[in-house]
């Protein structure tokens, strides 16, 4: 095992499994990567197209 990917939403379970992903890139002498992704709040039906530019 070379990479070890933890997703987060900063939640308490999310926190519990970011130990044990230290932990088990360490005995693997693995990468540890985190993601955090989030909801974009924009509406893209209602874009005018100026705003279109904006928004790639």
């Amino acid at each position: 095992m070379k990479n070890i990917l933890v997703p987060t939403d900063f939640s308490e379970n999310c926190t519990k499994a970011a130990h044990l992903g230290i932990k088990m890139a360490k005995t693997y002498n693995a990468e540890i990567h985190f993601l955090h992704q989030m909801t974009t709040p924009v509406d893209w039906v209602k874009l005018d197209k100026l705003k279109e530019k904006r928004y790639p």
